[in-house]
């Protein structure tokens, strides 16, 4: 006679029975732990990243060199160092700080210009495209092309920006270029909508510029701008040559031109503040003939360029005349 089934012999479930399913609980806790650990270090690797770019932008603003020279050194080990849009952008920001200029072109222009780039991104472009300008290096035509460039992009830029540190390369592009009509619409920009800048300071100062302000009121007026713009230094030399301090007007002179070649205004106060040594000097002494060939340098120039207008190359003809 059979013996009826046992109830506690019928095949237990899988789920229950621990010898089985444990391994495979402690597996998927397993990889959970892994993906977790592996999320932390990346989410901390991009915290780190983003300190460190905002202590490149916070460097950059306080023109500290020491500090920039330590963080280009803490960008080479990040492992996008040479794709990364945002590390190529800060790269780009710290050249320019350098003055190698023509190193942060090739860093960056090329994406600040181009079709889609962010407002931010397009900012920098403004500033690579301004000190490009000032090297001097392109003929007029490309000149003022990197000066219209710079202009399209920025008003483009600042529709999202509001920014007065724009707002400024903008009038400095228009003043080069002599477009008066936009150069006055962004001044009044600047003084309507950010009074209380530094930018907006310097550009009412430098359009009621007179060379009887006094080098002080120069100072006072570039205070607070990173990087300075040279036209301040062409300022400086006028008015030191106001005040009788020609040593010091060559000293601003010869400074200027090294960062700004490229720009009429410091030619122009370049080639009063030579034509000054040459007044000073003996006739017929070597040292006349030599202020007389700095001189020239800069009239041949700005009669080249034409960027001060054709009505002011009488002016310059003249001076030339005077041996």
């Amino acid at each position: 006679m059979s013996r009826p089934p046992n109830p506690s012999s019928k095949s237990r479930p899988i789920l229950a029975r621990p010898a089985v399913w444990a391994p495979i609980l402690l597996l998927l806790l397993a990889g959970v732990g892994y993906g977790v650990v592996a999320w932390l270090g990346a989410q901390e690797a991009a915290d780190k990243r983003a300190r460190l770019l905002a202590d490149v932008d916070a460097a950059l603003q306080a023109d500290d060199a020491a500090a920039l020279a330590h963080l280009a050194s803490l960008l080479q080990k990040l492992p996008d160092f040479d794709t990364g849009r945002d590390v190529m952008a800060a790269r780009a920001r710290m050249e320019l700080a350098r003055g190698r200029v023509e190193k942060a072109a090739e860093l960056f222009l090329a994406s600040a210009t181009a079709p889609g780039a962010a407002a931010a991104e397009q900012a920098i472009g403004v500033a690579i495209l301004l000190r490009l300008h000032e090297t001097g290096i392109a003929d007029r035509a490309a000149a003022r092309g990197q000066l219209e460039q710079a202009l399209t992009i920025g008003e483009s830029a600042q529709a999202e920006l509001r920014s007065p540190a724009l707002l400024l390369a903008l009038w400095q592009a228009a003043e080069r270029l002599q477009d008066r009509d936009r150069s006055k619409a962004l001044a009044q920009k600047l003084a309507q909508d950010h009074a209380d800048t530094p930018p907006a300071r310097f550009v009412a100062f430098a359009v009621g510029f007179t060379p009887k302000s006094g080098v002080a009121a120069v100072d006072a007026a570039a205070a607070g701008l990173v990087p300075e713009p040279v036209e301040a230094e062409a300022m400086r030399m006028f008015a030191l040559l106001d005040a009788g301090d020609v040593p010091q007007s060559v000293t601003i002179a010869e400074r200027a031109l090294g960062r700004g070649a490229g720009v009429a205004v410091v030619r122009a106060g370049a080639a009063v503040v030579f034509h000054a040594c040459v007044l000073g000097s003996a006739p017929g002494s070597d040292d006349r003939a030599r202020w007389c060939a700095r001189r020239d340098a800069q009239i041949e120039w700005l009669l080249q360029r034409g960027d001060q207008g054709a009505a002011r190359d009488p002016e310059w003809t003249t001076m030339r005349a005077q041996r």
